[in-house]
Formats: C-alpha cells, structure tokens, sequence
C-alpha cells in the first residue's frame, strides 16, 4: 500500500514568470492557481498541471532559459517529468499544440503499455506528455513491459 496520491509540487525557476504561466496555459489549459509576493525571496506561482499536482515556479531575475541538451542525465537536477494525458484524444492535442509552438518535432515513443512524446518549455526545461494506453491499471505493471528501445534492438 502506498501513502502517496500523487506528485504535489515540482519546483523550478524561471527568469519569466508570466511568459512561462502563459506557455502552460495555452497549450496545456493549466491555470495559475495563485501567485505569491514574498519580501527578500520574491515573486511565485503554482501552476496545475493535474490531480493534485503544481508546477511550483519562481522567478529569480538573471535566470537563463537552461540550456542543458537532451541528452538524458545531463539536464539538471531535475532530468525531466512527464504529463500524464487523460485520453488519447488529448495526447493528440497536446502534440499538435506543442508541435504548432515549435516546442517539439513530436515524435511518439511507444513502450507498449504507454505512449509519450517530449517537448521543451521556453524555459528550456525538458519535459515529456504521457498516455498510459485504454486498459492498463499502472500498479499493475510488469517491468519487463518496459524496455530501452536502443537496448532493445
């Protein structure tokens, strides 16, 4: 049994806060759900990203969109996190939108029980949309339903 109902928070900073609340709700439709002033740490904001879940993002003046690459492992601290689509019409959507914003070529990796695709915010953080396919319950899982699709080959 788990405690745990989901991810709260992920934080992150950004040099842009509206620019980056406005990149999440455009394609994502993820509202602001409050934006605080603290003195001496400054401007932030929580931004839903589903269930329970918040993107939680301060704005820290002088900070540079990252420029890590892709390459897995050597994004930062945070490698990346996925967004989890409620159907597969919306996995769709989403991909067209952030196709359309030139955030992603949007090639579809399909690990068989799930599809993801990613993507990259004006940020420049790395992030992935996920659909876990019609049927399959994630607790449920075999992890040999998961392969690397390089080491797979």
């Amino acid at each position: 049994m788990s405690f745990l109902k989901g991810v709260n928070h992920v934080a992150t900073i950004t040099g842009d806060l509206d620019r980056l609340a406005d990149f999440y709700g455009r394609i994502f439709d993820s509202p602001k759900v409050i934006e605080i002033q603290i003195p001496r740490l400054g401007r932030h904001a929580f931004i839903s990203i589903g269930g329970p879940a918040t993107l939680h993002v301060w704005e820290v003046d002088g900070t540079d969109p990252g420029d890590f690459g892709n390459d897995i492992f050597h994004r930062g601290r945070v490698d990346h996190f996925a967004l989890e689509a409620k159907t597969y019409d919306d996995f769709e959507e989403l991909r067209r939108r952030l196709i359309d914003e030139g955030a992603t070529q949007g090639e579809v990796n399909d690990f068989g029980v799930s599809l993801s695709f990613s993507f990259t915010d004006p940020d420049g953080t790395w992030a992935e949309v996920a659909w876990w396919k019609d049927g399959v319950n994630p607790s449920d899982l075999d992890p040999a339903a998961f392969q690397d699709p390089i080491s797979a080959k």
